[in-house]
This record gives C-alpha cells, sequence and structure tokens, in this order.
C-alpha cells in the first residue's frame, strides 16, 4: 500500500484528538506528581496547612502556627538554618548531645533540643534582633536529616520494633496503631524507660515548646494498661525521643538492675525471689542485698506498693524464700541508688531493641 493512500493520511480531527489526549495524560501525571509531592512535603514538615512552618518574621509571634502535633527537635538532628539575605549566617548544624547548637555572631549555645522548626526559628530571629546584630530578621530552619534517636516498643505486642517519629506522637497511637497493640499475652502494665535525658521536653500545659532545660537523669514510668487503652490522658503522655516502651507479659516478673542478666521470669509455678536471681545470674558485686525492692501491683487496683527484701533474712519469707507473683518488678539496686539502677536497666534492654525492625511515623 502506498504511502499516500488513504490509510495513511491522518485527519486535522484525528491529529487534534490524539494531541488533546496527550495533554490530558500529560496533566493528569503532572497533577498526581503534584499530589504526591505535597503529601511528602506535609509529612516532612516542609509544607504543610499550616502557615509557613519553620519560619520566623521579625517579632512575630508564632503562637497561631503552634500545632500539638510538629515534630521536636532531638539530639543528632541535622538543621537547614537559613537566615533571608544573609548567606554568611546561613548554615547546616547538627543538633549536639546536650540538645545544642550555634550560630556566628552569637556567643552563648542555643537549646535546639525539644523546639519545633517554628519556636527555634524565633529563637535565632530573636537572639540577631535583641542583639542588634539584624534589625527584623527572617529566619527559616527545617530538619534535614532525622536521627534523633528511635523509640522501641518491646514485649507483648503484635508488632515490636524501634520507630523514627518525624511528628510527635502519644503513647497510645504508638502502642495501637503502629506497633499492633497488645497482644493476648499482655498483662495490666505499660512501662516506659526514658534514655536520653537531653529530650525530655515538659508535657504540663503551657510549658510545650518554650526551650526548658535538659533534666539530668533517666527516668522509669508504669502506666496501667487498661486506662491507656480506654484513652485516659494521664495514662498517654506524648512518647519523647529514645524512649523504650515496654509492655510486661501477664505471666512474667522483671528483674532489673545490678544483676547479671537483667530479665524476665516466666511465673509458670510458685518462684522464690533467690531463685529468680539465679536464674538472671546472680547479684552483681557492690549490690545492695539489704534493700531489694519489689514493686507490686495491688489486686484490683491500679496502685502499686513497694516491698523491700532482706536477702540475709533469717526469716525465709522475707528473704531468698520470698515468693514473687506475676508482674513483679525486682530492683537489685548498687550503692549509686535508684539512678545507677535505670543506668543498668538501659544498658541491659537497649541492645534487645537494635535488632528489631524500623519504620518512620509521619
Amino acid at each position: 500500500m502506498a504511502k499516500n493512500s488513504p490509510a495513511f493520511v491522518r485527519s486535522p480531527r484525528l491529529t487534534s484528538m490524539a494531541l488533546l489526549g496527550t495533554l490530558t495524560l500529560t496533566a493528569m501525571f503532572a497533577a498526581l506528581r503534584g499530589v504526591k509531592s505535597q503529601q511528602r512535603a506535609e509529612r516532612t514538615g516542609s509544607v504543610s496547612t499550616l502557615a509557613r512552618p519553620g519560619v520566623a518574621e521579625g517579632a512575630r509571634s508564632s503562637a497561631a502556627l503552634e500545632n500539638d502535633n510538629q515534630y521536636r527537635i532531638g539530639s543528632g538532628d541535622q538543621l537547614t538554618i537559613q537566615v533571608f539575605n544573609r548567606t554568611q549566617l546561613s548554615r547546616e548544624e547538627r543538633v549536639d548531645m546536650r540538645g545544642m547548637i550555634r550560630m556566628p555572631l552569637i556567643e552563648k549555645d542555643i537549646q535546639a533540643a525539644c523546639r519545633t522548626e517554628n519556636e527555634l526559628a524565633e529563637e535565632i530571629a530573636r537572639l540577631y534582633r535583641e542583639r542588634d546584630l539584624l534589625k527584623n530578621p527572617t529566619v527559616y530552619v527545617a530538619v534535614k536529616d532525622f536521627q534523633s534517636q528511635p523509640v522501641a516498643v518491646l514485649g507483648a505486642v503484635n508488632s515490636p520494633g524501634k520507630f523514627l517519629l518525624q511528628r510527635r506522637v502519644r503513647l497510645l497511637e504508638l502502642v495501637v496503631f503502629h506497633a499492633g497493640g497488645p497482644s493476648a499475652a499482655a498483662g495490666r502494665k505499660v512501662q516506659i524507660v526514658s534514655t536520653v535525658p537531653n529530650a525530655l521536653c515538659e508535657d504540663a500545659a503551657g510549658e510545650l515548646g518554650k526551650g526548658t532545660e535538659a533534666k539530668a537523669d533517666a527516668s522509669f514510668t508504669t502506666y496501667n494498661l487498661t486506662d491507656l487503652l480506654a484513652g485516659k490522658e494521664s495514662a498517654n503522655p506524648y512518647v519523647r525521643q529514645g524512649d523504650i516502651i515496654n509492655l510486661p507479659a501477664a505471666k512474667d516478673a522483671y528483674v532489673i538492675g545490678n544483676v547479671a542478666r537483667p530479665s524476665a521470669i516466666p511465673i509458670a509455678e510458685p518462684i522464690t525471689l533467690g531463685r529468680a536471681l539465679a536464674m538472671v545470674g546472680g547479684p552483681l558485686a557492690y549490690t545492695n542485698k539489704d534493700k531489694i525492692r519489689i514493686i507490686r501491683e495491688s489486686p484490683g487496683s491500679t496502685t502499686t506498693t513497694e516491698i523491700l527484701i532482706d536477702l540475709k533474712d533469717v526469716d525465709k519469707s522475707k528473704g531468698q524464700d520470698f515468693l514473687l507473683q506475676a508482674g513483679d518488678i525486682v530492683e537489685v539496686s548498687i550503692k549509686g541508688g535508684f539512678s545507677a539502677v535505670l543506668r543498668q536497666l538501659t544498658n541491659s534492654i537497649v541492645p534487645m531493641a537494635v535488632g528489631l525492625p524500623t519504620r518512620v511515623v509521619y
């Protein structure tokens, strides 16, 4: 068939329709790319429904811009800091382990940890303004690399793992929606060990985002699982960078502190304190054997009681032969007190979280 035969002749109408179809598909793909770009930007905080997050203009307050779910900067995060029309002041800065950064011409460290991008931008602008270094500075702050300590969820949950938080997350959301919720073996408690003291932010009303000083010690906190699942605010705190969250199994007791292998002890049958200590390798040197502390939840109540045991007590029921119950937490302390026990606990729990899969919470 010759090329100039009717079969090879394209009518103007067909050509126009083909061109229109091509343009329509191109527009659809462009729109899809735009939506995906917008979604990525909203997840990272670079673009959102909030008005210009991470930007501080002069003395303008960001009270109207604040959102309770905004990501709070942590130690190790790498920040992009831009001062408008001042390229010599703009830089990338990594937050040190104290939660601090440095900026040119400002003689003191600036606390970045616990602040949102907006709050840090405003603080930098304020410092330049109050020192008469810049008249009306516009500062932009964005987290370029999220490297804060991940949060780990261990124990009786359906999907244990490590989570990199790119926004503020409450305990209930993390346990139920991201860690799969409590498993059938879960007991009545949720334990939180805070391992990164410099990232602990005040959660009290009116204190969020004020750049509070870092707390000196780690903490060990227990919440009631029933209260958490019921959504009670008192049992549903914001999760902090580096937290290790553990849901103990209903039939386990825990031995922590100055022992060879801090771990859970299954209580399938009555177990004495002495036997439990032997199962974890026994107390180490410098143990306060006359002050073994047992935290026990009162039956039918959310309150706990503290029982002090002297391993050298001649009364068997008050010493080595004291019977443990499921849910008991046995703290074997050393001369450094409870803060030293927390350090021992942290050192034993952190390796358990290393092999867990890591997921990102946007």
